[in-house]
């Protein structure tokens, strides 16, 4: 009856064990990306940051107004589930978005089907940069078209 007992406990911990390295090895670069963009709608630090993840490592450029904000918004990304590391590139500079606000959300929704995209958004002119899968490029760009920006310039490397 104790050994019973004991295997049971056994078999539970193995379950636990097997379900969490299910969720580490789940997490990838696009859950990673999703979970940041959900984070950068949500926090004012995130207005002027681009980010990219390629295996795991997030990618920061951009600007943030102050040294606190910069600090906090690495500190978040550090603590995304699955994050390996965190290279941060930002600057402290002021931070204006007024009437491209919308459209930079809008993309950055597009986007984070895309993890090694970011979006430069300026005077409703939409930049491209970093790599996307030749077999998604044109389906990315469609998107991005539909939300109607002035331009759409992409400097992006189409992966084969």
């Amino acid at each position: 009856m104790i050994m019973k007992g004991y295997s049971n406990k056994v078999g539970i911990r193995s379950i636990c064990i097997a379900f969490a390295c299910f969720l580490v090895a789940c997490t990838n670069d696009q859950a990673i990306k999703a979970d940041l963009t959900a984070k950068a709608k949500e926090d004012k630090n995130f207005l002027g940051v681009r980010f990219t993840v390629q295996d795991k490592v997030v990618n920061l450029t951009g600007a943030v107004p102050t040294s606190e904000g910069k600090t906090a918004l690495v500190q978040k990304v550090e603590k995304v589930h699955g994050v390996k590391s965190v290279v941060d590139q930002l600057q402290i500079a002021p931070v204006v978005f007024g009437t491209d606000y919308m459209l930079k959300q809008n993309v950055d929704s597009i986007l984070q089907n895309y993890p090694g995209l970011q979006a430069i958004v300026q005077d409703s002119i939409v930049v491209l940069e970093g790599t996307v899968p030749k077999d998604k490029a044109t389906k990315v760009v469609a998107a991005i078209q539909s939300l109607q920006p002035l331009a759409l310039e992409s400097r992006a490397v189409v992966q084969d």
